[in-house]
């Protein structure tokens, strides 16, 4: 079953009352956390640094790279296929 991410409910309670709303995914991540992620997926997909860095303003990829979080599939991968040594699962 898949679930919309797109729309989550928010609950607090007021006076002893659940309230519940719809609150749209934009509203619930920081820009920190955006932007993190779309670091990530664009090195991950091998796109050049200097573009990344004109896209998202950054003037220099030092800064850029504090952005970046490796994923350990993608480490495990860089091993593999550059060391042609396949892991146990």
């Amino acid at each position: 079953m898949l679930v919309s991410l797109n729309w989550l409910k928010k609950i607090t309670i007021r006076e002893n009352k659940i309230i519940r709303e719809k609150v749209p995914f934009y509203e619930r991540i920081s820009m920190h956390s955006a932007r993190r992620s779309f670091v990530t997926i664009m090195k991950e997909n091998e796109i050049p640094d200097k573009l990344i860095a004109k896209i998202t303003g950054h003037k220099d990829l030092k800064t850029l790279n504090k952005y970046y979080q490796v994923r350990k599939k993608f480490a495990k991968k860089a091993v593999v296929d550059t060391f042609n040594i396949d892991f146990p699962r």
